[in-house]
């Protein structure tokens, strides 16, 4: 086919191009509406060792203690991976957990290393209070298991955990792009259910 026929064919078809176009914008404007509004967290943590090593020698404490914040980083990111640390984060949250799936249990906390001092935990929620009290208790949370590490190797790995105040942002959703995107996609959709019937008759 020339472009010539392809022209010819939407311009015949314009009115069933045009109405698909517009249903799937009306159902992703509904869609959008209708979809709940959710919380996005972010949460600093800092990793410190609180013991100090002894020694009248070369100090290479601050080397070695870099090491080790930069090993117990990576514990704890591994804690966060755990879908038993994380059910029990929503427990003591008081909050229910929206998955049961253990893979989605195991991606729920993201997890980045800024520093070997640091780590920056994200996560969703439906509400605010929901995100606080979430933010609070991965804290409280890392801070028991971090403390019974201490007591296992009887006070000699000693590591600290500090969070910082979570900054919690709003998260609508976009009702002009979201229903955009569907006009456009409705189009497109459109062009080609009229071009399959075209194809077709021409067989």
């Amino acid at each position: 086919m020339e472009l010539k026929q392809y022209i010819k064919i939407i311009k015949r078809h314009i009115k069933s191009i045009l109405m698909v176009s517009t249903l799937v914008g009306f159902f992703a404007l509904i869609f959008s509406a209708v979809k709940p509004v959710t919380y996005e967290t972010s949460l600093s943590l800092l990793i410190s060792r609180a013991t100090a090593q002894e020694t009248q020698d070369y100090k290479y404490d601050s080397y070695y203690a870099i090491q080790a914040n930069d090993l117990f980083a990576n514990t704890i990111v591994g804690w966060l991976k755990s879908p038993e640390i994380v059910v029990d984060i929503y427990k003591e949250a008081g909050v229910n957990f929206p998955v049961k799936n253990l893979r989605k249990l195991e991606k729920f906390f993201k997890t980045f290393k800024t520093s070997p001092h640091s780590i920056e935990v994200k996560f969703k929620s439906k509400t605010k209070k929901d995100a606080q009290s979430i933010a609070k208790t991965v804290v409280s949370v890392l801070k028991k298991k971090t403390t019974i590490i201490g007591r296992i190797s009887q006070e000699e790995i000693v590591f600290s955990v500090i969070g910082s105040d979570p900054v919690i942002v709003e998260k609508k959703p976009n009702l002009i792009l979201n229903t955009t995107v569907g006009v456009i996609s409705g189009l497109l959709l459109g062009i080609l259910i009229i071009f399959g019937k075209e194809y077709f008759k021409t067989e």
